[in-house]
């Protein structure tokens, strides 16, 4: 999976690359992250070869803007990508990789400061999705009522808080524990000098 393939989801209306940019930032960010200055090249590379076009339309503020739009064959890409079955792949996650190390500190207190920053970055990360989860039900109603498109963006939504709830759920666990751990090295007896 790349970046061009999350793109072509997004770009089912015509829209710039700031706009695409604010996308990911308020539907995405629960499954993939990039920065405009990904996000500008990925568009040129897709219009060369010839998944997107482009033109350029005048703008309230500033410079004309350029407005990408994807053509038949950038379609037909998406559509055999999402036939290709899931792309569950490798995952690295930089996270788990610092908690195996992170014995290395040889020092419960710094541990458990790690990965309470973990736990508040994800409880940040939670209470947008339940907006949006909030605001879908407000604005569409119950799961049945939710059309083919919707229904698919809400199951992804679903992933990524089910998602989020699980890492909280994790930290917390091991919060408790090395918390333990910590109470117990404070109530072992120093060792006598001989």
């Amino acid at each position: 999976m790349s970046l061009d393939h999350i793109l072509l989801g997004m770009l089912r209306q015509p829209s710039t690359g700031y706009e695409l940019g604010r996308q990911f930032s308020e539907r995405a960010q629960h499954f993939w992250f990039a920065e405009r200055s990904q996000i500008y090249p990925a568009l040129k590379r897709m219009r060369d070869r010839g998944w997107l076009e482009s033109w350029e339309e005048p703008s309230e503020r500033g410079p004309t803007r350029k407005v990408y739009e994807t053509t038949a064959e950038g379609r037909e890409h998406l559509v055999e990508w999402l036939r290709d079955g899931p792309h569950i792949g490798n995952v690295r996650l930089g996270f788990v990789a610092q908690t195996f190390f992170l014995g290395e500190l040889d020092d419960y207190p710094e541990s458990l400061s790690q990965v309470r920053k973990m736990r508040a970055t994800w409880e940040s990360e939670l209470a947008p999705l339940e907006f949006t989860q909030r605001m879908m039900r407000e604005e569409h109603g119950e799961d049945s009522e939710l059309d083919r498109e919707l229904f698919h963006a809400h199951a992804a939504l679903r992933m990524g808080l089910h998602s989020l709830r699980a890492r909280i759920a994790w930290c917390d666990e091991t919060i408790e524990r090395m918390e333990k751990r910590i109470r117990a090295a404070e109530l072992e007896p120093v060792g006598t000098e001989g």
